[in-house]
């Protein structure tokens, strides 16, 4: 049986996004995997994107990866431990500073309680 996919705004390095279909992540023991809903373009990513963001250079060393943390969305699945602080169906925001790497899970530990 094949994994499902989702689609994702890929970051590959200088002037190298990319809008693709990629695995859909499965939750660890602590995490959750959330459906997004809405999100924000952060002040950071148009300079990523030329080249000119200070940790640049950082983002294109871990490319390939999947851009974007400031969100809106609803908890679809839990990892077994999760099932402690979150519910299916809640609605959870994240604004920080943190990239996910391309096929990892979004990690909840920042979300308000």
């Amino acid at each position: 049986m094949s994994q499902e996919k989702m689609n994702a705004v890929v970051v590959y390095g200088k002037e190298d996004f990319r809008y693709e279909e990629v695995l859909k992540p499965k939750p660890g023991k602590e995490e959750v995997l959330v459906r997004i809903g809405r999100v924000g373009i952060c002040a950071a990513d148009p300079k990523i994107f030329r080249g000119k963001g200070y940790f640049s250079p950082i983002v294109y060393q871990s490319a390939p990866i999947i851009a974007g943390h400031e969100f809106i969305g609803e908890v679809v699945e839990l990892g077994p431990d999760a099932k402690q602080k979150w519910g299916l169906g809640e609605t959870v925001a994240r604004i920080a500073s943190r990239h996910v790497e391309a096929g990892s899970k979004i990690y909840t530990d920042n979300f308000p309680s």
